[in-house]
Formats: C-alpha cells, sequence, structure tokens
C-alpha cells in the first residue's frame, strides 16, 4: 500500500493510506505500508473504547530502494526524503492496540492527546492504548513472518511488542515522547540485524545522517546510529558542519553485513589551516589576509577551513613589531599550520654628551652602561631605548670634568654637557 500525503491538510493532519475515522473493533495485519506521509490514520473521540487493533504490519519509509541499482538507490534516498512528515500511524483514538508491527518511518507513531480539528486538548485525555500483546495471542500467530519493504522479520513467540527503527536497545519506548498514550514495554530487536553507525571527523559541530530515508542528528552531534538494520543494499546521505559553519554534503549507497556492524566515517571537503603567532605580547590584536579574506583576533592561533589549494596570505602591520614573513604563496592539501613571528620594534633616543674645554683634536671618552665611547669630535651621540642608565665621563690628562659619573633617564632625546677645565 502506497500513499502521498495532503498537502491540502498538512501540516494539520494527513490523509492516510489507510484511515479509520469514528469507526470501532477493526483489525488491520499483515500489511505493507510504503508512505511519504502517513501510512494509517486513526481517529475516534477521546470517550469512545475503540478497540482498534493493529499487527504484524510493516511501515516503510524509502527502503525499497533496495532493489534499485546503487546510482538510482542513492539518488533516491536523497531527493524524495520529506523527513518528518513521514508518519507510520496517527493515532488520536483510545483503548486500541498496536503490536507486533516493523516501523520503518521517519517517525513511527504520532499520539498526542490533542483534537485533530482545532488542536484543543479534549475534556477526557485519549489514554489505554497498549503497544504490547501476550504470549498466549503470539501463540497462536504460529510465528507469522512479515516479508515486504523492509525486508524479512521472523517473529518469534516470546516478541510482544513493536520493531522500531530509532529504538536505543534499553528500557521501554514512547517514541522520544510522540506517543503520549501509552508506551512499547517490549520492543522487538532484529534478529541477524547490524547497527549502521555515522561518525564525524575530528571539530565538527554538527551531523545529521539520513540513511535508506530515515534521518537523526543535528548540532553538537558526533554520532548517529541506525540500529538493527537488516543486510542490503542501502541510500545514504549526511551533511557534516565544521568549526568554522562550512557544511559538507554526501550521499551515496552501503551494503550492510548483517554479521557485523558498519561505521561511516564522515569526511569533509575542508581541511583545517591555523596561523600561529609567536612574539606577540599576551592580548594583542592581530589579523592575516587570505586571498583577500580576513581573519582577526587577539589569540595565538587564528584558524578556517579551506578547500585543499593555493593560497596566497598576507599579515598587516602590528603597531610595536614587524613581522619576519608578511606575505607568502602555500599549498594546503591537509591540515597545516604557518607560522608567524613577529619581533618587537624598540623606539631609540639620542642621548648626546657634549664637552667644552678642551683643545682641538683632544681625545675624550664617556662611557655608558658598561659601554665606552671615544671621540676627538666635541659632540658624542649614542642611540638608546628608553631607560635608565648609568654613565661616566673619562679623565683627559691635564683636565678636570665637572661631570664625572651619575644616572640619566632616556625617555627621549638629551643632550648632557662636560665642561673640562685647564689644570695650571
Amino acid at each position: 500500500v502506497g500513499v502521498w500525503f495532503s498537502s491540502e491538510l498538512y501540516p494539520y493532519f494527513y490523509d492516510g493510506s489507510f484511515e479509520i475515522w469514528n469507526s470501532t473493533n477493526i483489525q488491520i495485519y499483515n500489511n505493507s505500508f510504503v508512505s511519504w506521509g502517513s501510512s494509517i490514520m486513526v481517529y475516534n473521540p477521546s470517550s469512545v473504547h475503540a478497540n482498534i487493533t493493529i499487527y504484524d504490519n510493516e511501515f516503510a519509509g524509502l527502503s525499497f530502494v533496495n532493489d534499485l541499482p546503487v546510482v538510482a538507490s542513492a539518488s533516491l534516498g536523497t531527493s524524495f526524503d520529506f523527513g518528518t512528515q513521514q508518519f507510520g500511524i496517527q493515532l488520536f483514538s483510545s483503548y486500541d492496540k498496536v503490536y507486533r508491527n516493523a516501523f520503518g518511518t521517519q517517525t513511527p507513531v504520532e499520539s498526542f492527546d490533542y483534537n485533530v480539528y482545532c488542536g484543543d486538548q479534549p475534556l477526557i485525555p485519549y489514554s489505554n492504548d497498549s503497544f504490547n500483546t501476550t504470549t498466549l495471542v503470539t501463540n497462536n500467530m504460529n510465528n507469522w513472518n512479515l516479508t515486504g519493504p523492509l525486508g524479512g522479520f521472523t517473529l518469534y513467540n516470546s516478541d510482544l511488542g513493536n520493531y522500531w527503527w530509532n529504538y536505543n536497545q534499553s528500557g521501554t519506548y514512547n517514541d522520544y515522547g510522540m506517543i503520549t498514550t501509552g508506551q512499547d514495554n517490549s520492543p522487538i530487536h532484529l534478529i541477524g540485524g547490524s547497527n549502521v553507525t555515522f561518525v564525524t571527523s575530528a571539530n565538527a559541530s554538527a551531523l545529521e545522517a539520513s540513511f535508506d530515508g530515515l534521518f537523526s542528528g543535528g548540532f553538537g552531534v558526533t554520532s548517529v546510529t541506525f540500529m538493527d538494520v537488516p543486510a542490503g543494499l542501502f541510500a545514504y546521505s549526511y551533511i557534516q558542519v565544521n568549526a568554522y559553519g562550512q557544511q559538507t554534503f554526501v550521499s551515496g549507497a552501503n551494503v550492510v553485513n548483517p554479521s557485523s556492524s558498519t561505521v561511516v566515517n564522515a569526511m569533509s571537503f575542508y581541511v583545517h589551516l591555523t596561523f600561529k603567532e609567536t612574539g606577540l605580547a599576551a592580548g594583542t590584536t592581530w589579523s592575516v589576509y587570505l586571498n583577500g579574506m580576513g581573519m582577526m583576533g587577539n589569540v595565538s592561533s587564528l584558524s578556517m577551513g579551506v578547500l585543499p589549494g593555493f593560497y596566497t596570505y598576507m599579515v598587516p602591520a602590528v603597531s610595536g613589531y614587524t613581522a619576519a614573513i608578511t606575505s607568502n604563496t602555500i599549498t594546503v592539501m591537509q591540515g597545516t599550520t604557518v607560522a608567524i613571528t613577529f619581533t618587537p620594534v624598540v623606539t631609540k633616543y639620542t642621548l648626546t654628551f657634549t664637552e667644552t674645554g678642551l683643545s682641538h683634536g683632544t681625545s675624550w671618552s664617556v662611557t655608558v652602561a658598561g659601554h665606552q665611547y671615544t671621540t676627538a669630535n666635541a659632540s658624542q651621540p649614542i642611540s638608546l631605548a628608553p631607560g635608565t642608565y648609568s654613565f661616566s665621563v673619562g679623565n683627559v690628562s691635564g683636565y678636570t670634568s665637572s661631570s664625572v659619573s651619575g644616572t640619566i633617564i632616556v625617555s627621549g632625546n638629551l643632550q648632557l654637557t662636560v665642561t673640562y677645565t685647564s689644570v695650571p
């Protein structure tokens, strides 16, 4: 049974493959539903004990792609995925029984306590829907098998609940809150099935995977697992978002081997390119332009995601520093780190010692910070960085000087006069 949902009714409710409206005491069993909307929709007033029984059915979305070639199945699996618009059963009814079904639709069952006509909560709540049967009932079924778009399922006397594609294999099941009128206390595990897990690459910020038309994931998700998958060829696709918000979309097909689980390592078209500086004072803002696109920050590393290829970068000037390399062309084929070395620019001032009193051509000297400067000129200029320096004036035979030694603070250009007096 296959059907398209009615867009005229969406998003209020769907026009299902099979609808039960204001009816009671009906059984639906041993069918295979392939639906892009709602396969079965049940509605009764909440005060009615409907006694609708739905069992031994398969609800599939795009699982029939198993029968298509690889290229066709991969294309179909990504083109006709209607996402959360795909329901197995919409159940707006009380005192119903749903058991021993196999659900492979995006949302297996929707069972909310509201009026489908106006959305209000009914005065008498919907309740008492059961998603399990008894061993006595299963004994009378003679181990019925399900064979349809989902593959082959052998049901045993111990299988009292339902098979759910998104069951996490732990505890009871209520379709993550979509079922509010009951729960499956004994979900069915697929014998011979295996898990298919999609795993992000390093530093990814989001992953959404679609497998056989079903999807799961979101932001902050690093792995997505589809559990109890039967053997066969399945279409898949995934979108991975890296740390920089760049998306990589991949689609294809995968053969599931029932003897072991399958891991699909999500790839990214982008590689990490990091510029790492040394030499700047902590908290200093700096920037890099890569093919004209800029990055700026006050941390030691600036990173982005880039496609493999050739890039030209330029490092703008930072006040008070010089960069060893200000531009270059690099080849980026994998994760790459480019080192940027900054050197502080030291501002220097001139301290000039000028002598008076010496005969023309007489040599004299001055020592600053342990370094001696000797000249026969009247002035001795010395280039110094800002700071405090000790100095001393050298003796000249036959003369005494006015400034023998001392300490001087250099914070700008300065001049100090040394007066020599001839000894009689």
